[in-house]
């Protein structure tokens, strides 16, 4: 019953993170054309030996950052259209700089790698995206660098105080058939044999948890496992970069950060979120000082996986009111 033990720990971890994004008017980067794959790509180096992976697409005036390059793209070159999007992988994730040292990992690297993505490519000011754990670091970043933000989007944020997860409802989205051969896995070869395999496994049992119908499932936990190629998305490695951001996270209170938001902002969320319960995004909106909701039916946690179409409609509808005024 270990591996059992080991999921639920996981859930809870996960829970913690997935993406966050950055959008700044006032930038062109050069040779950005729609459509084409990665047309420039490269590290920015934020310092004591970590480098993050980038890619560039799109072509603007505003710029879209993303830090989570493995889960986010391409879907999110759908709002590349009439900007930049600069995706990169956080420390620690995807083709980024492994870090072993847990004190190079953690809340305020989090924000301060955006700062440092910021300054790389000499965007004058940034609206922040993020979902999850990283959300709530794009609310952060917006308290902390207010004079650099022009708005942020939170996709199904956690909260900005603890909020006590449901296992119970973590537990409805685990295919259980799929956990004992992760189990089974792990008792005949291990994970250190072929990690790989291992990662398509835990995420074919555990990744239904992110989807907020049955429907959903089999797509949310198909793409989670397309992460497995990159040596750094491993459960083993972002599990252990995970324990560190929970160290920071678990026993939060950011109620005074989210009052100094001043920037407009959007909140998105599923009213089927197993992870991070709409609360949390409730919670957001009524602190900050000039937000917007929007809860999409149905919808889990990984919206943009589910309901492609609403989720990047309504934040583009919400990017073209902040450019235009209204």
């Amino acid at each position: 019953m270990r591996v059992l033990a080991a999921g639920r720990g996981a859930l809870r971890l996960i829970a913690m993170f997935l993406a966050v994004a950055a959008v700044s008017p006032g930038c062109r980067v050069p040779n950005a054309r729609p459509g084409d794959d990665a047309h420039s790509s490269g590290y920015v180096d934020v310092g004591e030996g970590v480098r993050l992976y980038y890619e560039v697409r799109g072509e603007g005036k505003d710029t879209v950052i993303v830090p989570f390059l493995s889960l986010m793209m391409p879907e999110f070159e759908r709002i590349a259209k009439d900007r930049v999007v600069i995706a990169y992988d956080m420390r620690g994730r995807g083709r980024s700089t492994a870090v072993e040292e847990t004190q190079k990992l953690g809340l305020q690297f989090d924000i301060d790698d955006i700062e440092r993505v910021r300054e790389h490519f000499r965007i004058s000011k940034t609206a922040v995206l993020g979902a999850s754990y990283l959300g709530a670091v794009a609310a952060l970043y917006a308290a902390k660098y207010p004079h650099h933000v022009s708005a942020i989007v939170q996709i199904s944020p956690i909260g900005p105080v603890d909020i006590p997860v449901s296992q119970g409802g973590l537990r409805a989205g685990v295919d259980t058939t799929q956990e004992k051969l992760l189990q089974q896995f792990q008792q005949t070869e291990g994970p250190k044999k072929d990690p790989r395999k291992y990662c398509e496994l835990f995420w074919a049992a555990y990744g239904g948890a992110y989807a907020g119908s049955s429907e959903s499932i089999a797509r949310v936990a198909s793409r989670l496992k397309e992460t497995c190629a990159l040596p750094n998305e491993t459960p083993a490695v972002f599990l252990r970069v995970l324990s560190v951001v929970m160290a920071h996270a678990d026993q939060r209170d950011w109620t005074a950060d989210a009052r100094a938001v001043s920037a407009p902002s959007l909140i998105v969320f599923g009213d089927s979120d197993r992870v991070a319960p709409q609360a949390g995004a409730r919670q957001w909106a009524g602190l900050e000082r000039n937000a917007r909701m929007q809860m999409i039916e149905g919808g889990g946690h990984l919206l943009w996986l589910e309901r492609p179409e609403l989720v990047y409609g309504t934040i583009d509808g919400f990017l073209r009111s902040v450019d235009t005024g209204r």
